[in-house]
């Protein structure tokens, strides 16, 4: 038998872990969605709901597990932010060479009635 302050140490660590996955998942989430993969953002979907139930489960039932709601949920986003940082920051000059390209070949026309060295959209004023 354990002792009650083992008790709550133990379920005020499970809130704070699942509460830190919940939002972990909640950044795959984001990031699943965002690249419109239907399947990866569905199993993401499915882990935030039974993490989250099972910590709103915990702390209705205790109130100041709460507070490892709090640091789970702050331990939670920081690691999904940096993880998604980190991430997106290898792709990142992939996908400024890839916008760079299609900004410069979706470029309209330059207009062959305007003045050399006018500025683009400056009027003629009499």
């Amino acid at each position: 038998m354990l002792s009650p302050l083992l008790q709550f140490a133990l379920a005020w660590c499970s809130v704070a872990f699942a509460v830190g996955f919940a939002d972990i998942c909640w950044a795959k989430y984001s990031h699943a969605m965002g690249q419109g993969v239907a399947v990866k953002a569905g199993i993401w979907s499915a882990m935030i709901i039974i993490t989250s139930a099972y910590s709103t489960v915990q702390y209705v039932g205790n109130h100041w597990l709460l507070s490892g709601a709090l640091v789970g949920a702050f331990c939670g986003t920081f690691i999904g932010v940096r993880h998604s940082h980190k991430a997106s920051s290898e792709s990142a000059p992939v996908v400024a060479v890839r916008s760079l390209r299609y900004r410069l070949s979706s470029a309209p026309p330059r207009s062959k009635y305007r003045r050399p060295g006018a500025r683009a959209g400056a009027s003629r004023t009499i």
